[in-house]
C-alpha cells in the first residue's frame, strides 16, 4: 500500500513539474512574441505616447507589468534555489 502511494505521489510530482515547465516556456514565449511585435512599432508608439495620454498610460502600465513580472520571476527563482541574474 505504501509503495503504491509513493508511486502515485511521484507521478503527481512529475506531472506537476512537467506542467510547470511547459507553462514557464509557453508564457515566456508569448511574452517574447508580444514584445517583438510591439518593437516593430516602437518608434510609432513613442511618438504617439508623447501626445496621447491614453497611449502614455498604456506604455506606463506595460512597463509596470514587466517590472512586476520580473520581480515575481526572481522570487520564484530564489524559492527554487536557482542563481539567475
Amino acid at each position: 500500500m505504501t509503495d503504491k502511494l509513493l508511486q502515485e505521489n511521484r507521478g503527481k510530482l512529475l506531472r506537476n513539474l512537467a506542467l510547470s515547465t511547459q507553462t514557464v516556456i509557453a508564457c515566456g514565449h508569448a511574452m517574447r512574441v508580444t514584445v517583438a511585435d510591439m518593437l516593430q512599432d516602437f518608434d510609432n508608439i513613442r511618438a504617439v505616447s508623447a501626445s496621447d495620454p491614453q497611449a502614455l498610460r498604456l506604455c506606463e502600465a506595460l512597463e509596470r507589468a514587466i517590472e512586476d513580472n520580473t520581480a515575481q520571476n526572481r522570487q520564484v527563482f530564489q524559492i527554487l534555489g536557482l542563481d539567475i541574474a
